[in-house]
């Protein structure tokens, strides 16, 4: 049996050999996705560790009811992704899901709470499901979706439950066109600096507009993105957009930097590094002027990996900014460890500063705590004048937000610098 992999390519490399086997020899191929249910609720309440030694123990009882041909992935997040080669039936395969859930539902013991364990379950064959990798892992993803919601220890694909996925296949064919076709566009956001009111960069917003879906909201895009193995070229192109876009003003006011968000996904790609620098030697910007967003949720999925990814970015002279500051898992001790260089307060706390003596004190200690660390700090939300002299009062840096301006094409973001009242020093 093929070890355990933190690799959802190796997955995907897997997958498609069998199923071009699967096609010569007209065997069945099955996919299971295997989720463990309310694993974040644990992490939060247990912390991280504690949800690797579940996942290390879930991996362990896998693998023990597997065939020597059978493999198992970690995919993103706390989803194991198992292929089942070669199988005479479907039967099989839901033969395979049935001891999987049977042993994988356990008592654990955390922090002397016991703690049940469980997983959801999702299945989909080769051929009588989808006939491409990327296709059948979906059909797997959409059922294991919809399995945590009946708690069933498995459940087959059905193309009834698409209508309430935002995994469906139509959905996801859909952004692969868009992709295909260069449909997505990218918005810019300005950044001030608070305590000199004048501009000092641009945050870059990927936004999707589907001739019968409308506007697609940004995190359910990324999310199909994320679960169907398409993150990766969703980022090359929305990066490779935002320097082209960009890159006059950057080179025009080189003091200004754009900001750009990476997902948590990606940072597990392999040559991730090499794929944005070739994008900043493309369009020849300098790495000091691309900041790139993480958020704290995004690092804690697989920090070693994450963290090693950010220092080879940040020896490149690309900035990292962490994203949504307050609202994830990360220590003090962790913290410090990160290579990054600035700090975002999660909106969340900005939003009702004026009302709240608790987001206020919050947003304080999150700026002496940057301060402290020597990290630069943005706040994101800003909706009214009074909570930017707040935030600048409580000695934050920089700050964006629909008070200074919304995120807006590259042309009417050049028209905006043309009339801004906020300098552009």
């Amino acid at each position: 049996m093929t070890p355990a992999l933190s690799d959802r390519a190796s997955f995907f490399r897997s997958l498609s050999t069998h199923l071009t086997s699967g096609k010569e020899a007209e065997q069945i191929v099955a996919v299971l996705v295997v989720r463990i249910r309310q694993i974040e609720e644990i992490v939060y309440e247990y912390g991280y560790s504690a949800g690797e030694r579940i996942v290390d123990q879930i991996k362990i009882d896998i693998e023990g009811l597997l065939r020597p041909a059978d493999a198992i992935y970690r995919l993103t997040g706390y989803d194991f992704g198992v292929i089942l080669p070669a199988i005479p039936n479907a039967a099989v395969a839901t033969l395979a899901a049935d001891k999987i859930s049977k042993h994988s539902t356990q008592q654990i013991k955390l922090q002397g709470n016991d703690i049940k364990i469980s997983v959801a379950i999702g299945i989909a064959t080769f051929p009588e499901h989808a006939d491409k990798s990327s296709a059948l892992h979906r059909c797997a993803e959409i059922a294991a979706t919809q399995n945590e919601k009946k708690s069933e220890a498995f459940l087959v694909y059905s193309n009834q439950d698409e209508d309430s996925s935002d995994l469906s296949l139509s959905m996801v064919a859909d952004l692969e066109n868009a992709i295909s076709n260069n449909e997505i566009q990218m918005h810019y956001q300005p950044q001030i600096d608070l305590r000199k009111n004048s501009v000092i960069g641009f945050e870059a917003l990927a936004r999707w507009n589907h001739e019968s879906r409308g506007s697609v909201r940004p995190e359910i895009f990324v999310a199909v993105a994320e679960n169907t193995g398409l993150i990766l070229p969703l980022t090359l192109l929305t990066l490779n957009i935002t320097l082209r876009e960009s890159a006059e003003l950057l080179r025009i006011n080189d003091a200004y930097s754009v900001g750009f968000n990476l997902s948590a996904s990606v940072l597990q790609e392999k040559n991730i590094t090499e794929h944005i620098m070739n994008a900043v030697h493309v369009w020849n910007i300098r790495p000091e002027q691309l900041t790139l967003e993480v958020t704290e949720t995004a690092i804690m999925e697989n920090p070693d990996v994450a963290r090693a990814v950010l220092e080879d970015l940040r020896s490149e002279c690309i900035k990292i900014s962490l994203d949504d500051f307050g609202t994830g898992y990360s220590s003090l001790g962790y913290l410090q460890a990160l290579p990054i260089n600035e700090l975002k307060i999660d909106r969340s706390f900005v939003i009702d500063m004026m009302t709240s003596e608790g987001n206020t004190k919050i947003a304080q200690a999150i700026i002496d705590l940057a301060h402290n660390f020597d990290f630069l700090v943005v706040a994101e939300g800003i909706e009214d004048q009074e909570t930017m002299k707040k935030l600048a009062s409580l000695g934050c840096d920089l700050g964006q937000g629909y008070f200074v301006a919304r995120p807006m094409p590259i042309l009417d973001f050049d028209d905006w610098l043309l009339n801004t009242p906020y300098s552009l020093d």
